[in-house]
């Protein structure tokens, strides 16, 4: 059980990550957008 929460933790952690990630990526290109 407690192996199994573990897993589900780092797989909550890896997809926040991800998700910043990727917000981050398109706040960048948005500015792009707006400079040129």
């Amino acid at each position: 059980m407690n192996t199994y929460l573990n897993k589900n933790q780092n797989k909550i952690t890896f997809n926040f990550f991800f998700f910043i990630l990727s917000l981050n990526k398109m706040s960048v290109t948005l500015e792009k957008r707006i400079y040129l």
